[in-house]
């Protein structure tokens, strides 16, 4: 049986190793290559664009306050006693995820009383459905 030398067989691992530790140096420095954050936000989206818009499922519902509810309300940001009732209707009618997309300037004068409240339930629900996120 013929062996093949050790360095015939580095000749062949070499390319993948070298491969192997280009990847990894790409990862370990993720803001040393800005051209290469670049390309990868170029490249999702053009991926993005190439899929398409995408409709959530049936179980999904978006509550979005509106020009004509700001009007209603006569401010922005609503007020936390407004967003602590959104919150029990929301959760009263099973909602299992409530998620805001909003920026709460200023701390507010009148903090409502229920919305402490509100908030630990919502943490105690949380740690028992999601451990891992009520930490």
């Amino acid at each position: 049986m013929i062996r093949a030398a050790p360095r015939l067989r580095l000749r062949r691992v070499l390319p993948a190793l070298a491969v192997m530790a280009a990847c990894l140096l790409l990862y370990a420095a993720p803001g040393a290559l800005p051209w290469l954050d670049w390309l990868e936000g170029q490249s999702l989206s053009a991926r993005f664009r190439l899929r398409g818009p995408v409709a959530p499922g049936p179980d999904v519902v978006m509550v979005v306050i509106d020009n004509e509810s700001i009007a209603a309300r006569g401010a922005w940001p609503p007020a936390r006693g407004d967003l602590a009732r959104l919150v029990d209707l929301l959760a009263a009618d099973g909602a299992r995820v409530i998620a805001f997309d909003l920026l709460l300037g200023a701390r507010p004068r009148d903090v409502p009383r229920g919305l402490a409240a509100v908030l630990r339930e919502a943490r105690t629900a949380l740690a028992e459905t999601e451990p891992a996120l009520a930490a």
